[in-house]
């Protein structure tokens, strides 16, 4: 590859050209793409996704077949659990479209793809490490739909992480 000066590597992505990815953004935006979108012939690359600002990239979820939800947390704390029928599929790229309303100041700090086992939520809670599971159900009261800022998450855990079950 031929990078430009001052260009960095943020995450890079390797699979077959079928597999699904979410992509987006720390200020909420976002969408499904396949490998084959994002991959070139240029030795330059190409431009597939538009940031604005300071904006900056999360880490691309790769999806199984079996996700059916994304769950995102809000560095002010507001947890949303979106379905991926109302994610978009781009194969050209851009911006997207908004996955989680976001107040002033705030931003996306994690996100996770969701299958039918749910997902862990690791942290401190009482001065100890512990990891709860959040399965279809517990994750229930936080599904909502896309572009909704979602609510506090109501696990009393300092420093909670997102993780695929």
């Amino acid at each position: 590859i031929d990078l430009e000066p001052g260009a960095r590597i943020v995450h890079m992505v390797a699979g077959p050209a079928e597999q699904r990815y979410v992509l987006g953004t720390r200020s909420g935006y976002g969408f499904i793409a396949k490998h084959k979108d994002l991959t070139t012939r240029q030795r330059a690359g190409k431009q597939f996704l538009s940031l604005e600002g300071s904006d900056t990239l999360l880490k691309p979820l790769v999806l199984r077949g079996t996700d059916t939800h994304v769950a995102m947390l809000a560095r002010k704390g507001r947890f949303l659990v979106v379905d991926l029928h109302e994610f978009k599929s781009l194969s050209g790229g851009g911006r997207g479209t908004i996955l989680m309303g976001l107040d002033e100041g705030d931003a996306v700090a994690q996100w996770v793809p969701v299958g039918p086992e749910g997902i862990l939520v690791s942290g401190i809670y009482r001065a100890k490490d512990t990891t709860w599971s959040m399965d279809m159900q517990a994750l229930a009261e936080y599904m909502g739909k896309r572009a909704r800022k979602g609510k506090a998450l109501s696990l009393k855990m300092k420093q909670p992480t997102l993780l695929r079950a």
